[in-house]
This record gives C-alpha cells, structure tokens and sequence, in this order.
C-alpha cells in the first residue's frame, strides 16, 4: 500500500475507533440521562412553551399572540389586551436566551392567515450581533425539555451544541437523582394562565434588578444580521396573511439614559411599531430579579400603553 493511503487508512481507522469506543458510548448515556430526566422537567419553566405552542395552533382566528422572550410572558397581560382590543389574546412569550432565531421561527411556524402578531422583542436583539441562540445554555435547556424541536436545529446551532451537552445533562442528573418535578416558585410551568401568561410571580417583592443594559454593546444602527433575519420572517408572515406589529418591553429604568434607543430600536423593521421604547421604562421598583420582569401589581400600567397603541393600529385605516 502506497504511503498517502496508508496514512489515510490510519487515520480513518483511528476515526472509527475514537467513534467507536468513545462517542457511541459517550452519546448513548447522554441520551439516556435526558430521557430518564424528561418526567422531571415537566415543572420546568421551558415546558410552558410547548403549552404556548398549542395555545397557538388552537385558538381560533383570528387572534392577537405576544411573541418574545421573558419579558413578553412576564409582563405581559393578556386578559387587559383582549378587554382592551376585543380580540382573543395568547401570551406567546418564550425564553430571551433561545435567541431571536428560535423565537422567531417557532412563533411563525405556528401563526395562522388572519393572526395579529405583535413582537416584543428583548433590547438586546436589536443590538447583539451573536445573541442568536445558538450560544446560550438556556436554548440547550428548552431542546432537553422540548426534544421533538431537535428536527428544526439549524447546522450552527448543532456545532454549538457540544460546548453545553455536558452541562445541561449534569442538571437533568441531579433532577432524575432527586425523584421530584423541578421548578421552582417563579419559574415553573403549572403557573401558565389560560392565555399563556406566567403568574408565578404574584406578591413577589422587589428584588436587585440586574442591569442587563451595562453588558449590552448599541450600535447605530441596529445588528443587520437581526434586522436581516427579523424583516425576512415579517415579510412572509405578512405574504400568509398575517398582520405583524413591534411592540417594545417593559423595562427597569436602566435603560432611559439610552437617548439613541427609540431611534435606534425603530428603524428599518418591515413591521408596525407600536410606539417607542421610552414610554414603556418603568421604575426598577416595579420589576423582580431582572430589568423585563414585572411585579404582578404593576402589569397594568405596560399594558394599558400596550393596548392603548394596538386597538389604535388595528382601527387605523390602510
């Protein structure tokens, strides 16, 4: 046998064998932990998704659905909305740290012809060229919890997957070990409202707000990869028949010293915006644990602004 193929048989009988004795074995405990793990996620807070999913598929058109992250499930009203508008509401908020790409596909996925999406999106997808969800630990929770979504992971989220496959079984170990359903007394999937709101948190007292906005790096203007994903969903929703709006979050006052942030944030999105980030900064003492996360007894002050701007768009004339 010839030297270069020589080399090369070598190397792919070590492949073989690394494969083998290493990752088959490797891959099938790790399957097995998250399998044995699944009835012991179902408190889990990413469960409440799959529940969001269904709500989507349904309730009848048409319909308003509240499409983000936390920030969207946290403080958003959707019983106010629906007394408000007169539609039907479901509270589609999902997770900040499954990416705007996750969020975005799977909400489209499940709109239908005559849906009234409206999108409230996190700051920091305007703005955070890698916040895509495939480099945080919390999309790797959801796919653990949720894995009939594993069909629609894209190839970069797969090459990102190894970096938190050990994390994320270590944590669905110790719930196995533990016998018990996990979620916590915020966090947890049996506090879904019928409209798809998390009320988890009511009586919760005002807690450190952590300022995610000091961690954000703004660009003028917004991340083009964002806006570039953002505005080719929008534009298909709309072909289906879908009628898109942009909403902002409610947010700690952290981020009203950001003069640039409506601007910035409401620029060259192919989508109604339903007025500007500003008016929708609130005082800290009105969230818990995060700058998104509203304190029950105050939801109804966002979501006033929130109906207020919505009922008007949809009574607008073309």
């Amino acid at each position: 046998m010839q030297a270069p193929f020589k080399l090369l048989w070598l190397v792919m009988r070590f492949i073989g064998l690394f494969i083998l004795v290493f990752l088959l074995p490797y891959a099938a405990v790790v399957a097995y932990i998250n399998w044995k793990a699944l009835p012991f996620n179902q408190g889990n807070y990413y469960t409440a998704i799959a529940h969001k999913l269904h709500m989507m598929d349904t309730v009848p058109s048409p319909k308003i659905v509240c499409i983000g992250g936390s920030a969207s499930a946290f403080s958003v009203d959707a019983g106010q909305l629906r007394d408000s508008t007169g539609f039907k509401v479901v509270n589609a908020g999902m997770s900040a740290g499954m990416g705007y790409r996750s969020i975005l596909t799977l909400a489209a996925d499940h709109l239908k012809p005559g849906d009234i999406a409206v999108f409230v999106l996190e700051h920091g997808f305007y703005f955070n060229r890698q916040n895509q969800g495939n480099g945080d630990k919390t999309f790797y929770e959801f796919l653990a919890t949720n894995p009939w979504y594993l069909k629609q992971v894209t190839l970069d989220q797969w090459i990102n997957m190894p970096a938190f496959v050990n994390e994320v079984t270590y944590a669905n170990y110790k719930r196995w070990k533990a016998g018990k359903v996990h979620g916590d007394k915020i966090y947890r999937s049996k506090d879904i409202s019928n409209y798809g709101d998390m009320e988890s948190h009511k009586g919760q007292k005002p807690t450190k707000v952590i300022p995610a906005v000091k961690r954000m790096k703004y660009r003028k203007p917004m991340s083009p990869v964002f806006e570039e994903y953002a505005n080719r969903i929008f534009d298909d929703l709309q072909k289906r028949g879908v009628k898109v709006f942009v909403a902002y979050p409610a947010a700690s006052a952290t981020y009203a010293w950001k003069p640039t942030l409506d601007k910035t944030m409401s620029a060259n999105l192919d989508a109604v915006k339903l007025g500007n980030p500003h008016e929708v900064i609130f005082d800290d003492t009105m969230f818990f644990d995060t700058d998104y996360h509203m304190r029950y007894e105050y939801r109804s002050s966002y979501n006033a602004i929130l109906g207020h701007h919505l009922k008007n768009a949809l009574n607008a004339k073309p």
